[in-house]
């Protein structure tokens, strides 16, 4: 309805046109009408795709802009097993939408990937190296200064280096550099140039994600990705704090993963979780008493996690600090690991 060739009422008469033959043709609804069923009866996406195709042709899916909508619109209403099948007709508009230099196109075609990597057997996708050009195609995204791209792109880059990495992890070979060490790595090195703050937010979205897919391996960008942490937990993103949050998250995720070697880095790391929890009992901004105490809390679960990587070892510096400052947020979260420590 908001493009400019129809509107609300144009949308109402669609569906309302929709139900009815759903309704004289038995379909219970729109997945069953485009896949058809176990039994007799046959689904339409095959002969919609053999309409559509004159029109989404690199020459012609521009003159055509209502056609991408139609195939999004059936894509994602094509579920596994079903979707498998028409593979090979998807994957060339898609991969036309995601080249494309309007931002629209691209949100376009990043939702019809992820759907794709989430409805077919990674087995399939790894045959004629499909993930790899879905890969090469989603890691052009992260040059673009789009926020909304960057935030929808990173889980889809996540799921296809789960399904190129698959046979090495099965096979036992030795985890060399990979597809998702690229991807941190390229995120890390944006991050660190960053000044956008909506930029900063779409970076910090899923960080916590990629550290997680990779787990113990992140350590090989420990060092970056720590002087990232310390960067963003400095800088105030606005009321929300939307960014400081999504660190901290990361931070959590990051302690658990790369625990062995935490004790290395754990009084800066320290120093800069408390830094924040000072900063944000004395903050007389405009951000909400209410995000100021979630801070808080996500910050005292770090540094709680961190003190358990050290044994213990964190406790007797914190116990000085909480005497010495008057801050009740500071002697809350130093209360907070002193217990934890004491009852383990």
């Amino acid at each position: 309805a908001k493009q400019p060739w129809s509107n609300d009422r144009c949308a109402s008469c669609a569906q309302d046109t929709l139900s009815l033959v759903m309704r004289c043709c038995d379909f219970e609804n729109e997945s069953e009408m485009l896949c058809g069923d176990d039994t007799d009866k046959v689904g339409i996406f095959g002969s919609i795709l053999s309409l559509l195709k004159p029109n989404l042709g690199r020459d012609t899916w521009k003159k055509n802009l209502s056609t991408r909508h139609v195939f999004h619109w059936c894509v994602l209403r094509v579920a596994r097993p079903y979707l498998s099948d028409y593979v090979t007709s998807v994957l060339p508009s898609v991969l036309l939408f995601l080249d494309d230099h309007q931002l629209e196109n691209r949100l376009l075609g990043v939702d019809c990937l992820q759907h794709v990597l989430k409805n077919t057997p990674a087995a399939e996708l790894r045959w004629y190296n499909r993930a790899a050009v879905i890969y090469d195609a989603l890691q052009a995204t992260l040059y673009s200064q789009e926020p909304r791209l960057i935030e929808k792109a990173v889980p889809c880059l996540l799921d296809v280096c789960a399904i190129l990495e698959k046979v090495q992890n099965e096979e036992g070979v030795p985890r060399k550099a990979s597809q998702s060490d690229a991807l941190l790595r390229h995120i890390l090195s944006n991050m660190q140039h960053e000044g956008k703050i909506a930029m900063r937010r779409a970076y910090c979205r899923h960080l916590h994600l990629i550290i997680q897919h990779m787990g113990i391996r992140c350590v090989r960008h420990l060092n970056r990705l720590l002087h990232v942490i310390y960067e963003y937990l400095e800088v105030c993103d606005g009321p929300v704090e939307s960014a400081r949050k999504d660190v901290l998250t990361a931070t959590k995720t990051m302690i658990i993963h790369a625990w062995p070697r935490m004790p290395h880095h754990a009084q800066p790391l320290a120093k800069a979780l408390l830094k924040l929890v000072i900063d944000m009992s004395m903050d007389e901004s405009r951000t909400p008493e209410t995000v100021r105490g979630e801070i808080c809390v996500s910050a005292t679960e770090c540094l709680v996690l961190l003190n358990r990587c050290c044994g213990g070892g964190l406790a007797d510096d914190m116990r000085g600090i909480g005497e010495e400052l008057g801050i009740d947020a500071v002697k809350k979260c130093v209360r907070t690991v002193l217990e934890d420590t004491e009852n383990p």
